[in-house]
């Protein structure tokens, strides 16, 4: 059988589980902000900006060129985006999003 412990030596072991528990809760909250450091550091271009388009090619051109530039500017992040914290996600903010084509000269075609 077991040696029973004393309340001094069950009080000693709580207070050194409590102690350790606070030692790896700040650790793991340096972790994640070192990790949240690091994202924010990181390059936010991940996809190559989409080339100009003319309007002059088909459909099949057009839906080529939408798909680059949707994974261009969801690529982004905050710079065309919002963080939404109910979800934890970038949500695409359409402003930015017309800004940034018509910027990319892509809607010359549709001038007279």
């Amino acid at each position: 059988m077991a040696a029973q412990l004393t309340p001094d030596q069950l009080n000693a072991l709580l207070q050194g589980l409590i102690h350790n528990v606070g030692v790896l809760t700040h650790n793991m909250n340096n972790l994640v902000t070192q990790i949240q450091n690091q994202a924010n550091n990181q390059p936010k271009e991940y996809v190559a900006k989409p080339l100009q388009w003319d309007g002059k090619q088909g459909s099949t051109e057009a839906r080529h060129f939408l798909a680059a530039f949707t994974n261009w500017a969801e690529g982004s992040e905050g710079a065309m985006n919002a963080w939404n914290a109910s979800n934890n996600r970038w949500n695409k903010d359409e402003p930015k999003w017309i800004r940034a084509i018509l910027n990319l000269d892509t809607c010359t075609w549709a001038l007279p």
